[in-house]
């Protein structure tokens, strides 16, 4: 596989974590970001079965409606609550219990579902085959 250059900004905390465990900010970030893939594939795996169908579509499209609003922090409990104020889309217990779902699960866990839902945008499947991966337990 091909090695790519990635250039990005980081707040000073992340500068300040990286460089005081590793012997620099680069090492640290290709260390952490070499890791990142079978890390989120692995907690994909841990979520099947949290979720209805409905409840992934809304936050599938929440995310959508409010994406770049929060640069870079966790945006799914908003997502939530403003997409279910829009009423695009009705699930059973409403966006209360989907809320409490997200708020008992590890901010790592929440990291990893925005990021699974934002993915939906970038490729080419059908909403409901793309929801599959997390709805077979």
């Amino acid at each position: 596989m091909a090695e790519s250059q990635l250039r990005s900004r980081v707040s000073t905390e992340c500068r300040e974590l990286m460089t005081g465990y590793f012997r620099s900010l680069n090492a640290g970030g290709e260390y952490v970001l070499n890791l990142f893939p079978g890390l989120f594939r692995e907690e994909v795996e841990r979520m099947k079965g949290r979720f209805t169908a409905d409840e992934l579509e809304m936050l599938i499209y929440g995310l959508e409606s409010i994406a770049g609003h929060y640069g870079g922090k966790p945006m799914l409990n908003p997502a939530v609550a403003g997409f279910q104020a829009a009423q695009a889309l009705q699930v059973q217990g409403g966006s209360k219990a989907l809320q409490e779902k997200i708020g008992s699960m590890s901010r790592f866990t929440v990291v990893c579902l925005e990021i699974w839902c934002i993915g939906f945008w970038y490729q080419e499947e059908s909403l409901k085959r793309y929801s599959k991966a997390l709805l077979v337990a």
